[in-house]
């Protein structure tokens, strides 16, 4: 469960991302990105795991950055992926040969226990969802491990998973058609369904969506950006189990999406009622 924020450090916190108020999420709309030192300061936070990793074109978000940040991965194991983004391939390329030179192997698809925990006969294992390796051509590197994945709207993803010297799960991802004006963290920020999500690491600054600190704060959940009603209706429910509750404006808007994309589908509309 993410923790409570004391006065102190809320205080601390308005000071270093210069605004009043981190609990009025109209007075708190942050536009600047402090240094990762000065967080880690303020929040007595230790080094992230595989933030050497980082620069200014490759990238770590997601909930294990939100984890981090809430204190929970000094409370409980750290079993969770690690997801990493480029923003190009020669930025992807060069920081996998960092990886490679320093311990971490490239993890090869296996088969997928549908009851963790449990030990399951490899013959009753769900095979994994298959998947193509990249064209070959001059535009795309031949490196060892990369994966080409279709997500749901269609988009190219080029993607590869890697186990680290401590045996952390490493998601490392490349969406082309996120940049097609050079390399910018914004533009992954920008596309994030949620914003506590928005938290970005480029190995000097902490990055993040205009409302992401004030609802991190009061332990809120806000949509900002959905490609899959379905999807963001189950990370709603991940995150309030972990403390983050979404406001009346996020539940309307990401089931009536779902909703919505069900009947599209030719689904049964009294399945959806609560």
């Amino acid at each position: 469960m993410v923790r409570d924020f004391t006065q102190s450090e809320v205080q601390s916190l308005c000071e270093l991302l210069g605004v009043s108020d981190l609990s009025d999420p109209d007075a708190a709309v942050v536009k600047s990105s402090p240094l990762i030192e000065d967080v880690r300061r303020v929040l007595k936070l230790p080094v992230l795991p595989h933030s050497h990793l980082l620069d200014e074109q490759t990238w770590m978000m997601g909930g294990r950055v939100t984890r981090w940040l809430g204190g929970e991965m000094s409370t409980s194991v750290d079993d969770g992926d690690y997801d990493l983004f480029s923003g190009s391939f020669p930025a992807m390329e060069r920081t996998l040969n960092r990886m490679l030179e320093t311990g971490y192997s490239i993890t090869r698809l296996q088969y997928m226990n549908p009851w963790p925990g449990i030990p399951v006969p490899r013959m009753l294992r769900r095979k994994p969802s298959p998947v193509r390796k990249p064209p070959r051509n001059a535009s795309v590197p031949d490196l060892p491990g990369l994966l080409l994945r279709t997500m749901p709207d269609g988009r190219d993803m080029y993607c590869m998973r890697l186990t680290s010297p401590e045996r952390h799960v490493i998601q490392f991802m490349y969406i082309p058609s996120l940049f097609p004006d050079g390399a910018r963290p914004d533009t992954l920020i920008e596309q994030t369904d949620l914003s506590i999500c928005q938290f970005t690491l480029d190995g000097a600054y902490l990055r993040a969506g205009p409302h992401s600190w004030s609802d991190f704060v009061r332990h809120r959940l806000r949509v900002v950006h959905m490609r899959s009603g379905r999807r963001t209706a189950g990370r709603l429910f991940k995150y309030a189990a972990r403390g983050f509750w979404p406001d009346a404006r996020t539940v309307q808007t990401v089931y009536g999406r779902w909703l919505s994309e069900a009947l599209k589908r030719g689904g049964n509309p009294a399945r959806f009622k609560a």
